[in-house]
C-alpha cells in the first residue's frame, strides 16, 4: 500500500504521516495542491489517496477525486466543517469513505485497512475471471485484467493484451463484449476498453498504454457518467 496524503495544512499532513509509518505503510511524499498531487501520481502510482476537500488553489480536492476515478486510485476524504452543497459534490466522486478532522488514529488505520480489503477483492476478481477465444486454430485462454481493448476490423475482432500480444477471431465487436464484465465499456463503435487500463480520458478520445482510441458521439454520456 503506498498512500499518497495530500493536505494543504502542512502539520495535518505531517502527522498523519508519521501515524501511517508508525503503522507500516509505505508513504509518498505529501502533496499540498492539486497540481503537485497529479505530477506525484503519475511518478509514483499511489494504491490510496488521502485527500483534503479543501485545497488551496483553483483545483478543489473534489476536482481531484474526479481524477483519481478516471484513473481507477481509490481515496478517502477528510473532512472538516464543508456545507451540504460541497459534501453532496463530494458523495457523488465516489470515496472509499470521510475522515473528520481532527483525525483519529484508530478510525484513519480502520479506514485504509477497509479500503485494502476492497483494492484485494478486486484484484482477486480481476486475476480469477478469464474468457476462452477461438483463433481459428484453437481455443486461447485469457485473463480478463490482461486485455488492454478491443477492436472490430470488419467481420473479425482484435483484442490487445498487456503483453503486445494481439489476438484475432472472427466474430462480432457485440458477442465478443457479452463474453466480457463490466470493467469493458464501448467507447466508439469499433471499440471496447478495459476501464482499468485507461491512462488518460480527453474529450474525444482515450489513451490506453501507447494506443489512442477515438470516442464516438454517442457513447460519450455513459462515457462521461463512468469516469465521473
Amino acid at each position: 500500500m503506498r498512500v499518497l496524503i495530500v493536505e494543504d495544512e502542512i502539520i495535518i499532513a505531517d502527522t498523519i504521516n508519521d501515524i501511517l509509518i508508525e503503522k507500516g505503510y509505505h508513504t509518498l511524499e505529501p502533496s499540498v495542491s492539486y497540481s503537485e498531487a497529479i505530477q506525484s501520481i503519475e511518478n509514483s502510482k499511489p494504491s490510496i489517496v488521502l485527500l483534503d476537500i479543501q485545497l488551496k488553489g483553483k483545483r478543489s480536492g473534489i476536482d481531484l477525486g474526479k481524477e483519481l476515478n478516471s484513473r481507477s486510485i481509490p481515496f478517502i476524504y477528510l473532512t472538516s466543517n464543508s456545507d451540504e452543497m460541497t459534501m453532496q459534490s463530494a458523495i457523488e466522486t465516489y470515496p472509499q469513505a470521510f475522515l473528520t478532522k481532527p483525525i483519529v488514529q484508530d478510525h484513519l488505520i480502520a479506514a485504509i485497512e477497509i479500503a485494502r480489503i476492497k483494492i484485494d477483492q478486486k484484484l482477486e476478481e480481476n486475476t480469477e475471471k478469464s474468457v476462452f477465444i477461438n483463433d481459428g486454430k484453437k481455443h486461447i485462454k485469457i485473463m480478463l485484467n490482461e486485455i488492454l481493448f478491443v477492436k472490430s476490423e470488419n467481420v473479425y475482432v482484435e483484442i490487445y493484451k498487456v503483453n503486445n500480444e494481439r489476438i484475432v477471431t472472427r466474430s462480432s465487436l457485440k458477442k465478443i463484449h457479452e463474453l466480457l464484465d463490466d470493467n469493458f465499456i464501448q467507447v466508439h463503435r469499433s471499440y471496447i476498453v478495459n476501464i482499468n487500463q485507461v491512462d488518460v480520458r480527453e474529450s474525444n478520445q482515450i489513451i490506453v498504454g501507447q494506443f489512442e482510441i477515438p470516442i464516438g458521439e454517442k457513447y460519450k454520456k455513459e462515457l462521461t457518467e463512468t469516469f465521473r
